[in-house]
């Protein structure tokens, strides 16, 4: 006879290699890409170039510990539970907010996007008010389009890869096509290393590191893949090795995406047009006026072509990575819910298309309202950055639990990446660094909001065990709030009247890196449990059995 467990719905594996890489690229190129691209050039100049190549580079290091626990733990919404592995439930628990935050900010931002984009073209929109924030009408679209991200995710995850395969395709041909046609029809290459404009680095070598929030908010996207392992077909993981290929390639791509993008940028600058000074970067930004950078820059230079390129690139964009953000977020509900930080609804699937349908649809009301007190918000680049500080602060642990679940003995040989020594510490230290330049008030703002999430659902849920083994993470959280307030750049600089930034950006930079690679690294690794965290409920349905080269197998729901 059947039992009761078999009858309830699984999730099904049904998503391929070249569906996770259009995912992946697909979802990381949104609106956010290309404002914060222009962001950026207008601190660094063609410097932006540089950051984009520095961004992929260190990205590589953070997603090296990606492909190794994913090999590890090939569930839904993965990388929130990493930490649960190796460390328990408290850190796991700050973790998971952290990543709910990351997300959760980012479906709402792309929504509004396109409110701004709709704006610009139809003349006399009530959308936006006069100071440029949307007004009530302008709200009330860009929760209808949170909402719309809803449906691309609830049918299905074979529908959501099919649709984000051939969707992805079409929008990566307008996104791509609108850039190169910048960079060839316009082609101002004197914009690059003009003497006169201030060369290559018109605001010296540190203005690149100020930039790399923005610069790495574009790559963080990349960690929806592993988030959609569980869900990705059986023999493409542990024979194809899909979530490692994906993850590489989408790494490969975007960075030659982003980097084309500012150049296009850089290229497309018509100074007089924009009513600028030339060489004048800085005031790159002010001039867009808050629209579309691509739609300024195609139409500044009297493109219409390419304007028309840049208006479906700049509507299908948004779209497409509002709604696989809001799939990737509904997985982290899914997997904190798994872990039991949320109710149990959170976990369950959808009887015909075996999706967790709660999730999904409770992650666009959250999204929906998230659009309303977000409007109007400060700007786009400073929920770039929230958003950006969030996630990094989840993608610190991931480097300490990989090194956790090797002296576990849970990490079979074949699943190891080679330098590991190297490359664990450097990605804790690259991702305390991005948080330490996102700087004030995004810093503890995002904090804030973890550490509220934490209290509001650790309480009632009663998370708070293996506490003992998240002292370091707490205190790592505290180490850069204080960094960051004494800091002359990036700090406060006055409080209540008090001059408190005295700490250079440069050597701020340094301490941040030795402290979090020579200290919290090694104390992470220290602190996490002797052997895998085990939970009837909370693991052992979903932890993946793992086969020693001896034979000896772990993780198979035993002690």
């Amino acid at each position: 006879m059947e039992s009761a467990a078999s009858k309830k719905p699984q999730l099904k594996r049904e998503l391929t290699l070249v569906q996770l890489v259009f995912i992946g690229v697909a979802g990381a190129l949104g609106n956010g890409a290309l404002f914060g691209a222009v962001g950026m050039v207008t601190v660094a100049g063609p410097g932006a170039i540089i950051a984009f190549i520095f961004g992929g580079a260190i990205y590589v290091t953070i997603a090296l510990t990606y492909m190794e626990l994913a090999r590890v733990h090939p569930e839904a919404g993965a990388p929130s539970r990493f930490s649960l592995y190796s460390h328990g439930r408290t850190t796991s628990l700050i973790n998971s907010f952290a990543d709910i935050i990351w997300y959760v900010f980012i479906p709402p931002l792309e929504a509004l996007s396109i409110v701004d984009g709709i704006n610009y073209l139809v003349p006399g929109s009530p959308l936006l008010g006069a100071s440029g924030y949307p007004t009530a009408e302008g709200v009330l679209v860009g929760i209808a389009l949170v909402l719309a991200f809803a449906p691309f995710n609830y049918f299905g995850v074979g529908m959501f890869g099919k649709s984000t395969k051939y969707i992805g395709a079409v929008k990566l041909f307008f996104y791509v096509s609108m850039g190169l046609g910048l960079i060839f029809v316009v082609h101002n290459f004197g914009n690059f290393a003009n003497h006169a404009y201030g060369g290559f680095l018109p605001y010296g070598a540190v203005a690149i590191l100020l930039i790399m929030p923005l610069t790495m908010y574009d790559f963080g996207g990349i960690r929806v893949i592993p988030d959609l392992a569980g869900e990705t077909r059986k023999n493409e993981v542990e024979k194809n090795d899909a979530i490692v290929k994906a993850v590489g390639l989408t790494v490969l791509f975007e960075t030659l995406i982003y980097i084309s993008i500012a150049v296009a940028i850089l290229a497309s600058i018509n100074w007089h047009a924009l009513g600028l000074t030339p060489g004048d970067y800085a005031g790159l930004k002010g001039a867009m006026h808050g629209d579309n950078p691509f739609f300024i820059l195609a139409h500044s230079n009297g493109l219409g072509i390419i304007f028309i390129f840049a208006v479906i690139a700049g509507l299908m964009a948004p779209f497409v990575t509002g709604y696989i953000y809001s799939g990737a977020g509904a997985r982290i509900f899914f997997s904190s819910s798994r872990s039991g930080f949320l109710g149990s609804a959170f976990k369950n699937l959808h009887k015909r298309y075996s999706v967790p349908f709660w999730a999904i649809i409770t992650f666009a009301i959250v999204g929906a309202v998230t659009v309303m007190i977000s409007s109007p918000a400060p700007s786009v680049y400073s929920v770039i950055v929230d958003a950006t500080v969030a996630g990094y602060l989840g993608f610190s642990t991931h480097p300490v639990a990989m090194w956790v679940q090797r002296r576990q003995g849970v990490t079979r040989e074949d699943q190891k990446f080679r330098g590991a020594l190297l490359y664990g510490p450097i990605a804790m230290g690259v991702s305390s660094l991005v948080v330490y330049w996102s700087g004030w008030p995004s810093d503890p703002y995002a904090m804030l909001l973890i550490t509220i999430g934490v209290i509001i659902f650790g309480v009632p849920f009663k998370a708070f065990e293996q506490v003992k083994n998240s002292i370091w993470y707490i205190m790592y959280f505290a180490f850069l709030l204080v960094i960051v307030f004494f800091s002359k750049t990036v700090g406060p600089g006055t409080m209540y009247g008090v001059h408190v930034g005295f700490i250079p950006f440069t050597w701020g930079t340094l301490i941040t890196f030795l402290a979090t690679t020579l200290i919290f690294f090694p104390w992470g690794v220290a602190s996490g449990l002797k052997e895998e965290y085990y939970h009837e409920e909370y693991t052992a349905p979903y932890r993946v059995p793992q086969t020693g080269a001896d034979g000896t197998v772990v993780g198979d729901g035993s002690k």
